[in-house]
C-alpha cells in the first residue's frame, strides 16, 4: 500500500470533472425537472377534471331538478286547465239540461192549456143546442 502524504494530496490538482458525465447529469436533472412538471400538469389537469365533472353533475342535476319542476308547473297549469275546461263543460251542460227542462215545462203546458181548450170545446153545448137539458133552447 501506498501512503501519500498530506502535503503530497495538497499539491495534486483538483480533479476535473469529465464532461460526458456533466452533461449525463444536467441531462437527468432537466428530465427530471420536466417530470416533475408534467406530473403537476397532470394532477392539475385531472383535478380540473375531476372539478368540472362535479360542476357538470350538479348542473345536471340541477338541470334535472328544473326541468322536473317546470314540468310540475306545466301539470298543475293542464290540470288547472282542465279542472276549468271541466268546470264550464259542467256548466254547459247544466244550462243545457236547465233549457231542457224549461222547453219540457213549457212544452207541457202548452199541451195542458191545448188539452183544456180542448175540454172547454167538448163541454160547451153546440150553438143552438140543449144546454144539456134534452130541450132546444
Amino acid at each position: 500500500t501506498e501512503q501519500v502524504d498530506i502535503e503530497t494530496l495538497m499539491q495534486m490538482p483538483e480533479p476535473q470533472p469529465d464532461p460526458e458525465m456533466e452533461f449525463e447529469k444536467a441531462k437527468f436533472e432537466d428530465e427530471s425537472q420536466r417530470a416533475w412538471e408534467d406530473l403537476d400538469i397532470r394532477r392539475t389537469t385531472a383535478e380540473a377534471g375531476a372539478v368540472k365533472n362535479i360542476a357538470d353533475a350538479e348542473a345536471a342535476e340541477e338541470g334535472d331538478q328544473m326541468a322536473l319542476y317546470q314540468q310540475y308547473m306545466k301539470s298543475m297549469q293542464d290540470d288547472d286547465l282542465a279542472s276549468m275546461k271541466l268546470d264550464q263543460g259542467m256548466q254547459q251542460h247544466q244550462q243545457k239540461m236547465q233549457l231542457q227542462e224549461m222547453q219540457q215545462r213549457q212544452k207541457m203546458r202548452q199541451q195542458e192549456e191545448m188539452h183544456r181548450q180542448k175540454l172547454a170545446q167538448q163541454s160547451q153545448p153546440p150553438v143552438g143546442g140543449n144546454n144539456g137539458t134534452g130541450r132546444d133552447n
